[in-house]
């Protein structure tokens, strides 16, 4: 009579490299980082435009990380995948606008909002192509495992 006697539950079920550190506080420690900083950022009477001159393209990059960031800090169903992360993250670059739009100094933007969604656009297509990769569901993955005719 061999019987498994259910695990005890741990309050950190899967530990991370650093020893006892849970294996999500490093991504969302990252991710509160990220949030931080890019709202003092967008909060700050700058004169130059931070990163790489050029407003929209750092909307892209800056959302790209944090759906990045979202998406490993708070894993499920799958690689690119969770549309209440996605709908998070633009709630929060709406609520980055509608902030501006209330500064004398700062200029809220419709196209900001957009380079915001086409960020995450961005990363969650790579995701989902990485995933596919890494299953075997490709196209030329798919053409290699057909049965060839004649053969």
């Amino acid at each position: 009579m061999n019987q498994r006697l259910p695990q005890r539950q741990r309050p950190f079920p899967e530990a991370s490299a650093f020893g006892s550190l849970p294996r999500l506080l490093l991504p969302r420690l990252a991710l509160a980082l990220c949030l931080t900083s890019i709202a003092v950022l967008a909060f700050a009477p700058l004169t130059i435009d931070p990163g790489t001159g050029n407003d929209k393209i750092n909307h892209l990059l800056a959302f790209a990380v944090l759906a990045a960031l979202a998406d490993g800090s708070f894993p499920g169903p799958g690689p690119g995948r969770g549309w209440a992360k996605w709908a998070s993250l633009l709630g929060y670059g709406l609520l980055i606008e509608a902030v501006q739009f209330f500064l004398p100094f700062r200029e809220a933007s419709g196209w900001d909002l957009l380079a915001d969604g086409a960020g995450i656009g961005l990363y969650v297509a790579g995701a989902r192509l990485v995933a596919a990769v890494r299953a075997g569901r490709t196209r030329s993955a798919m053409r290699a495992a057909k049965p060839r005719k004649g053969g």
